[in-house]
C-alpha cells in the first residue's frame, strides 16, 4: 500500500513539473521587418541654384525665404483606391508630408547659387509612384537690394503651396533623389512702383539609385579649352569637376590639343572649372544624368 502511494506521488511530481516546463516554452513570432523594409525606399529632396554666374555680382545681394513643408502627391494602389471616399464622388488629393518645420526653414536664395542643401530625408517611404511636389512657403520674405532691404510680396502659394508637376517613384532599396533647381534671379519681378514680387521659378533635377554604385550610374564629361579670340587651344590648362550634392571631385589637364576628359563621374549636379596661367578662370554647371557624354567647351579671357 505504502509503494502504491509513492508511486502516485511521484507520477503527480513528474507530471506537474513537465506541465510548468511546456507553460514556460515561448514559441518566437516571425521577424517581418526584413519583408516590410523590402517595400520601402528612400526619398532625398535638395534644394539648388544650380545656374550660378561667372559674373557672380548679380542684382540682389539677400533673397530671404522660408519654407514650411512639403508635400508629395501619390498614386494610389487598387486598394487604396477602393477605400478613398469622397461625399462629392471624386477623389480625395492624396497628399503626403515629406518634411515639415514649424517655425519654418530660412534659407537665403543667393548664398544657394552653386551650392546645395538637404531640405529633407524619408526613409522607409512605402514604395508608390508620385505625380508631383508641393512646397508651401512662409508669409514672411525679405530681398536686399543695395544693402537696403525690402519685403518680398509672395502671392498664394504660402497658402496652396508651389506646384511642381515632375513624376517620380519610389523603388524599394532604392534612394530617389530629388534636386529642387530654385533660379533666383529669374524668380524676382519688380514692379512699376518699386515693389518686389516672388514667381517661383523651380526646376527638378531626379536621381534614381542603389546605396552602392555601379556603372549604370556613371556618365563622362570631354570638351576642349580655346582662348577667347578661338584663335588657339589652351593646353595644359587644369579642368575640375566637383559635386554641388554628392562629395565628388576629379580634375584632369588639357593636352596639346586643348582636350581633357573624365570618367566615372556619378549622376548629379556639378561644377565644372577650367583654369590656365595668365588666364581668368571659368565655370560651367552641368547635370549628369545618363551615361552618354556631356561636352563641356571652354574659353578662357586673357
Amino acid at each position: 500500500m505504502r509503494y502504491i502511494g509513492t508511486s502516485i506521488l511521484v507520477f503527480c511530481l513528474t507530471l506537474l513539473l513537465f506541465t510548468g516546463c511546456m507553460m514556460d516554452t515561448v514559441t518566437p513570432e516571425p521577424d517581418n521587418g526584413d519583408s516590410q523594409n523590402l517595400s520601402k525606399g528612400t526619398l532625398k529632396i535638395y534644394l539648388t541654384d544650380v545656374l550660378e554666374k561667372n559674373d557672380a555680382n548679380g542684382v540682389y545681394e539677400n533673397i530671404l525665404i522660408s519654407i514650411s513643408r512639403i508635400e508629395a502627391h501619390f498614386v494610389e494602389t487598387d486598394k487604396e483606391q477602393q477605400d478613398i471616399e469622397d461625399a462629392g464622388g471624386s477623389k480625395k488629393g492624396n497628399w503626403q508630408v515629406i518634411a515639415e518645420w514649424d517655425g519654418g526653414y530660412e534659407v537665403d536664395l543667393i548664398e544657394l547659387e552653386g551650392k546645395s542643401i538637404l531640405l529633407a530625408s524619408s526613409e522607409q517611404l512605402p514604395s508608390r509612384k508620385y505625380t508631383q511636389l508641393r512646397v508651401f512657403l512662409g508669409d514672411q520674405a525679405i530681398i536686399v537690394v543695395g544693402g537696403v532691404g525690402y519685403d518680398l510680396d509672395i502671392p498664394s502659394v504660402g497658402q496652396t503651396g508651389i506646384k511642381l508637376i515632375h513624376p517620380f517613384e519610389i523603388i524599394p532599396g532604392q534612394i530617389t533623389e530629388l534636386t529642387l533647381d530654385f533660379d533666383a534671379q529669374k524668380s524676382i519681378i519688380k514692379t512699376g512702383n518699386g515693389e518686389y514680387k516672388l514667381k517661383p521659378v523651380i526646376g527638378i533635377i531626379s536621381n534614381t539609385y542603389i546605396q552602392d554604385e555601379d556603372e549604370s550610374y556613371l556618365g563622362r564629361i570631354e570638351g576642349v579649352v580655346y582662348r577667347l579670340d578661338e584663335t588657339g587651344v589652351i593646353g595644359g590648362a587644369l579642368v575640375k569637376i566637383e559635386g554641388l550634392i554628392l562629395p565628388f571631385e576629379e580634375t584632369d589637364i588639357t593636352d596639346g590639343y586643348g582636350y581633357y576628359n573624365i570618367s566615372d563621374i556619378p549622376f548629379g549636379v556639378y561644377k565644372v572649372t577650367a583654369s590656365a596661367f595668365e588666364y581668368i578662370e571659368s565655370f560651367q554647371n552641368i547635370v549628369i544624368d545618363s551615361d552618354e557624354v556631356i561636352t563641356v567647351d571652354f574659353e578662357l579671357e586673357p
